[in-house]
């Protein structure tokens, strides 16, 4: 028998399934939340027990992929709150939940007036520095809709984690487990996250025959000394690698122009909209990239620190 594990829900299940009711790997999961208060949680120690629910349909609330109940020795008294409160306090109407045999497994499991924290599961790239590299909710159109008054009272209760970070914390393990199998069907081998088979390989020629002013160009990039960065020249192209030896920059000529593509690892939003993916190589060794800087004439000061900044990421 074999299984696949696929889409959102194969995911969720395979990091579940991971945890193999280890209470210390449950707790790692909460532990690597990056909640928007900055705050940790000193509770997650005083957790005894975890119940999941897995895509639960919650009707007019919604339905969330995961509901972690993360239970203490004590439970609280059930959480009401009348249409009038709803109203003021989050400028939105009051919801109702009818279906009782989910209103009987909220009571059963949620306990009586429980806290509610609402986390995004992300693939984004985890941390540079002390905090975390994706921007939290500093656009305001990701604001969940409390309004923007209550997000700075509420905001406590909203965090991000994503699959690195749960790596870090060693509740799954890409190379391994059920979250192996579903992350390569799901998430796709590294650099191909976002691959398309209607994505071109570019063809590099021949660096002989290429515009001489490009050539000039990149050699005189090339030339230039990167404390940085180790860049290797091809036949038909230079390479930038990365400290474990992966190619992360691409350099090369196209139409008497110069291209730089980065490997699609977790490229910057920013720097990735609306710019063209690419293949690099061949067959099974066929890496995706995103052409970062299309048809340029050198290496200006500001992409030189993106490509470096990428490197370090």
């Amino acid at each position: 028998m074999s299984i696949t594990f696929y889409g959102e829900r194969g995911l969720v299940n395979s990091i579940i399934l991971d945890m193999n009711s280890k209470l210390s790997k449950q707790k790692n999961f909460l532990k690597a939340i990056v909640f928007e208060d900055g705050q940790k949680r000193n509770w997650i120690d005083e957790v005894t027990e975890f119940h999941y629910i897995v895509e639960p349909s919650f009707a007019q609330f919604g339905d969330p992929d995961l509901i972690i109940i993360a239970e203490e020795k004590e439970k609280k008294n059930y959480f009401e709150e009348d249409e009038a409160y709803v109203s003021k306090k989050y400028h939105d109407r009051a919801r109702a939940l009818k279906n009782q045999n989910v209103v009987d497994l909220c009571k059963k499991h949620f306990g009586d007036n429980p806290e509610f924290l609402f986390i995004a599961l992300t693939n984004d790239s985890a941390t540079t520095g002390g905090r975390n590299k994706f921007s939290d909710f500093f656009d305001k159109s990701f604001l969940p809709a409390i309004g923007e008054d209550n997000w700075e009272i509420d905001k406590k209760q909203f965090g991000l984690v994503s699959c690195e970070m749960l790596e870090q914390y060693n509740v799954i393990n890409r190379s391994k487990g059920y979250f192996a199998l579903a992350s390569e069907v799901f998430l796709g081998l590294p650099a191909n996250t976002g691959s398309n088979t209607s994505d071109r390989t570019i063809s590099t020629t021949n660096m002989k025959n290429w515009d001489q002013y490009s050539y000039d160009e990149l050699e005189k990039y090339f030339n230039k000394p990167h404390a940085d960065i180790k860049i290797e020249k091809l036949n038909g192209s230079y390479s930038i690698k990365g400290t474990d030896g992966r190619t992360l920059v691409k350099l090369y000529v196209e139409n008497n122009q110069i291209q730089i593509a980065f490997r699609n690892d977790n490229v910057d939003n920013k720097l990735a909209e609306g710019k063209e993916r690419v293949k690099v190589g061949s067959g099974s060794g066929c890496k995706s990239f995103i052409v970062v800087y299309p048809n340029i004439d050198h290496v200006t000061d500001e992409m030189e620190n993106e490509i470096i900044n990428f490197i370090k990421s």
